[in-house]
């Protein structure tokens, strides 16, 4: 009897997170799989859980940019963004979760997240345009240095 590998078919979901705040301290990638498995639970039961959890990841998460990688196998993407779309709060933070893209590759996900990063640092910290548009100098220092840090995570992500 000979055993054989089994390739796992994932598909990564590329998303923000719509909140009145400006950042969100107190949330990080466990929080939101926890809420993501949560709402899984809620709407799908054991099946659901069972299904997706084995492959449910969540490879990036910034909160200062509010953007999030979410690994999942190609046979429950429905059902993820589904459980996602329902999701109203987490960490008793009003919050709405928008799928952007679906990538069937890391390097295609990264590519796309740094795309959406840097459209997110174009409409930071305030959201203005023209001259209006410039915050002072430290605030912007702070921005600055919060997107190379993302940056830096999202280069280290693994597939």
């Amino acid at each position: 009897h000979q055993w054989t590998m089994v390739h796992r078919r994932s598909r990564y979901l590329i998303g923000s997170v719509e909140s009145n705040e400006d950042m969100l301290p107190s949330m990080t990638a466990q929080v939101l799989q926890a809420q993501i498995r949560s709402s899984v639970g809620d709407l799908y039961g054991d099946f659901g859980v069972g299904s997706v959890l084995p492959s449910l990841t969540v490879k990036f998460f910034s909160p200062a940019w509010r953007i999030f990688i979410v690994r999942v196998d190609r046979e429950f993407v429905e059902l993820l963004r589904s459980a996602m779309a329902v999701i109203t709060f987490i960490a008793q933070r009003e919050v709405r979760l928008h799928v952007v893209r679906t990538a069937g590759s890391a390097r295609s996900c990264r590519r796309c997240a740094a795309r959406l990063l840097s459209f997110e640092t174009s409409k930071r910290p305030c959201g203005r345009q023209g001259a209006a548009a410039m915050p002072p100098p430290r605030e912007r220092e702070r921005w600055q240095e919060l997107r190379r840090e993302a940056e830096v995570e999202l280069a280290r992500m693994q597939p």
